[in-house]
């Protein structure tokens, strides 16, 4: 006796459609754990620059990343560790530094003599 095909065609005892499972996650790191004073200061400067700013997180959840897209190219920052989080942070802050701006100089009244 023929065996009867499926809706759609799917085989489901077939591997190839079987779910894939994930392996359990050991270590959780979190942006939440980083100090958010200088996350707000990474995102300002950043943005005020006309560049984006990307946080993610991997998928075993031991390790975020953070990368900076802009007219040059930047290598992704992996942290594993919160310090290592903020420690990227801060470089990116410094590398994102805002530009000094000269003060205009005051224009001194005339004196009528």
């Amino acid at each position: 006796m023929p065996r009867e095909r499926q809706r759609g065609g799917e085989d489901h005892n077939n591997p190839k459609w079987a779910r894939r499972k994930r392996k359990a996650v050991t270590q959780t790191l979190s942006w939440a754990t980083v100090n958010p004073g200088l996350l707000r200061e990474a995102v300002e400067r950043v943005t005020d620059e006309g560049d984006a700013i990307l946080f993610g997180k991997t998928r075993k959840g031991n390790a975020v990343k953070v990368q900076v897209f802009s007219d040059d190219e930047l290598e992704p920052f992996y942290c594993e560790t919160g310090t290592a989080a903020e420690e990227a942070l801060a470089e990116i802050c410094e590398l994102w530094r805002p530009a000094t701006i000269p003060p205009t100089p005051t224009e001194t009244p005339e004196t009528p003599f």
